[in-house]
């Protein structure tokens, strides 16, 4: 092949020139000197242990042309074509985890070849590597895998040697090292340079943990990006140009890559409202229980009709005030549904759908929970075969699930049926882009959410390549292929395009169920805190708590205890509860709304009265100190003063606290004669003031 220029700038000049001229000479006889070149800092043993990372699977080698390639489809790969002295076509093979393919090159662009193989690669699924599509390469951390050349850049540099084993390095796509650099994006290529270790950086510039370099020569090699939970592949080692490195942009050949590859990649897309259909809207012109036989969304005119090529079958009513909120609901009685046409079917082309529903079921669907086809459409977009379509159903368990095809993968609502007389709040979300098995994302695509956003389920579905839902019109009420329908209420439909994320579906779900149901279900115990205390026997304890939703519901019910406790109220907030013994007592507060319930246990222990202890002292300014001491069950007091009476007693006083009612139950044995006036009995006394009542 042709060789490609190799200079090194003053800034890059790292070890003596004379050496360098003899290993630059060497490198110059080596067909295709394809690899990583790590810093000192990296060394090799963790520059070939990054490259085994998983998000770098998708590394491969061409093995027809001694160069790195990555596998982007399970019978696709891209390499440059200066690895293949840049021949418009021609065959080759591709080696990727053991398995061998042979395959025909094409190239495109400026040093790209997109192979397609005879046959695909097995054990593919979350191996691959999509080719980027976006416009944000510049300053970005990037990774180089390549494997065959090796050894050390920057001081006291090495190599390269060659050994055929994948390394891997970090870079920014930036150009610092020279006096004019390139624009690190240009149309054909990405440029980026060696900036040193971390320990010791070039002339101080920014570097990366694992800054390195490509052997000299050209490679193949795939260079990956991180962006938007994904990696990509951005591009392939085209080899050093002018004392830095280039690589062949992706981007820029996307286009031809689709088209010779034949697949097309699922990329993160945006949420963003696409059509919302609204019950309310046709209150102005369909009167209650009057015939729907068009609902137009909100801000168009792309409509749900009765049009049977559209697969519309009967006719719908409209409910006035249906919902708890006292909103408007399309009810499908059973025997009718509404058809949406291809044209206005907005997750047609899509890689990724969210889709929202506010409805009520009176009766449970059809179909053993499995299969989304097999129950009773809501929303539904089916075809005949394994195919790219998708729909909303309900099961004969009262479980609704969103399915997608091609495979047919099936998720349904968690919990107790929806069949329970409440409405609903339904948000699922389907993200072709978001792969099993990369080490990014949670790898599982499909997202259902009823009600709350607790209510959650996830699973795998249609994913990565080739995933573009169908064009098909949409039946809204019944299945679209076969003859099964709601029994039941539709007041909302909205149809994203993208899927909406943990956050932006809460703030759905909370939305429509305040704006159909009411507040949200919510119950907190706040007294006691915790759902446990231990109160004194005889003290008793107030409940508190707090309760919304749609006419929501509580009630306190004891489960255990050594006796019967006593409720002020057992069915609403604040309400006391005293005790008849001690011991421990335990409660279920069961909240609800309709459509949600929360169970509270709550854990009292009624404690015995601990005895207080007596104790003496002078009310008053008595005339000597006074004194007691207790025997038994007798007690001898000894005091001084001029007189219980008036606003201001003088006496000596034993006493101890008591709280709520008491009885003081004695005999006064005796007392000394010392005064006409001399007194000694039992007392209750507001404080131990002299002025007390």
């Amino acid at each position: 092949m042709p060789s490609q220029p190799i200079r090194i700038s003053p800034a890059k000049r790292l070890v003596s020139d004379a050496i360098l001229v003899v290993a630059l000479a060497a490198l110059g006889a080596l067909p295709h000197a394809i690899g990583v070149m790590s810093n000192r800092d990296t060394g090799d043993a963790t520059s070939r242990s990054l490259a085994q990372l998983p998000p770098f699977s998708s590394k491969a080698v061409m093995t027809g042309g001694g160069c790195t390639a990555v596998l982007i489809a399970p019978d696709v790969a891209l390499c440059a074509a200066h690895c293949v002295n840049y021949a418009a076509t021609g065959s080759t093979s591709i080696t990727w985890n053991g398995q061998t393919r042979a395959g025909t090159f094409t190239m495109i662009g400026s040093d790209h070849i997109v192979v397609k193989l005879s046959s695909a690669f097995t054990g593919t699924a979350g191996k691959m590597t999509a080719p980027y599509a976006g416009t944000t390469e510049s300053g970005r951390l990037a990774w180089k895998v390549a494997q065959g050349g090796y050894g050390v850049i920057g001081t006291g540099a090495i190599g390269p040697f060659y050994d055929n084993v994948f390394r891997a390095m970090t870079t920014r796509i930036e150009v610092d090292n020279v006096a004019s650099p390139p624009n690190p994006v240009a149309a054909n290529y990405l440029y980026y340079d060696f900036d040193g270790p971390p320990s010791k950086p070039i002339g101080g510039r920014a570097t990366t943990l694992y800054e390195g370099g490509t052997a000299p020569g050209d490679s193949g090699g795939p260079l990956y990006m991180f962006e938007s939970g994904r990696w990509w592949v951005i591009g392939v080692t085209s080899g050093p140009d002018a004392g830095f490195y280039r690589d062949a942009r992706v981007r820029t050949d996307m286009a031809q890559i689709e088209s010779i590859g034949a697949h097309t990649w699922a990329r993160p897309v945006t949420p963003a409202l696409e059509m919302k259909w609204v019950a309310q809207d046709l209150v102005a012109t369909v009167a209650n229980g009057g015939a729907v036989a068009s609902w137009p969304r909100q801000g168009g005119a792309d409509a749900w009709s009765t049009n049977a090529a559209d697969g519309g079958v009967g006719t719908p009513t409209l409910a006035h005030a249906a919902t708890p909120a006292g909103k408007a609901a399309v009810s499908f009685g059973g025997n009718s549904r509404l058809g949406l046409p291809a044209a206005s079917n907005s997750v047609a082309g899509e890689t990724a759908f969210t889709v929202a529903l506010v409805f009520k079921a009176n009766a449970a669907g059809v179909g053993a929970q499995g299969s989304w086809i097999d129950n009773t459409g809501l929303l539904d977009a089916e075809e005949a075969g394994v195919v790219n379509d998708w729909g909303v159903a309900l099961a004969s368990n009262g479980r609704t699930g969103l399915g997608a095809g091609n495979p047919d993968s099936t998720l349904y609502t968690p919990g107790v049926s929806l069949v329970d007389g409440g409405w609903h709040v339904l948000v699922a979300s389907w993200d072709g882009a978001e792969v099993t098995g990369d080490s990014a994302g949670s790898d599982r695509n499909m997202t259902v959410w009823v009600d709350t956003p607790d209510r959650v389920n996830r699973r795998a579905g249609a994913e990565f390549i080739d995933v573009a839902r169908r064009v098909a019109s949409v039946t809204l009420g019944g299945s679209r292929s076969t003859a099964r329908y709601l029994n039941g209420s539709i007041a909302e439909v909205r149809l994203y395009r993208g899927a909406l994320d943990e956050a932006a579906a809460g703030a759905l779900l909370t939305e429509l169920r305040t704006a159909y149901v009411g507040p949200q279900f919510d119950f907190t115990l706040t007294r006691p805190a915790g759902g446990r205390a231990g109160v004194p026997l005889g003290q008793g304890l107030v409940l508190e708590g707090t309760l919304t939703g749609a006419a929501p519901t509580v009630v306190i019910t004891q489960t255990a205890g050594p006796a019967a406790a006593s409720l002020t109220s057992a069915n609403s907030l604040p309400s006391r509860v005293t005790f008849p013994v001690a011991g421990t007592y335990q409660f279920d507060i069961t909240a609800a709304d309709g459509a949600q319930t929360a169970v509270v246990p709550l854990i009292i222990e009624a404690l015995p009265a601990i005895p207080l202890a007596w104790s003496g002292q002078d009310i008053g300014a008595a005339a000597a100190a006074g004194s007691h001491t207790i025997t038994g069950g007798t007690f001898n007091v000894n005091g001084s003063g001029s007189d219980i009476w008036g606003t201001s007693d003088k006496f000596y006083f034993v006493q101890k606290p008591v709280t709520g009612d008491a009885r003081i139950q004695c005999r006064v044995v005796s007392v000394s004669a010392t005064d006409p006036w001399a007194k000694a009995g039992a007392m209750f006394r507001a404080s131990l003031a002299a002025n007390a009542a």
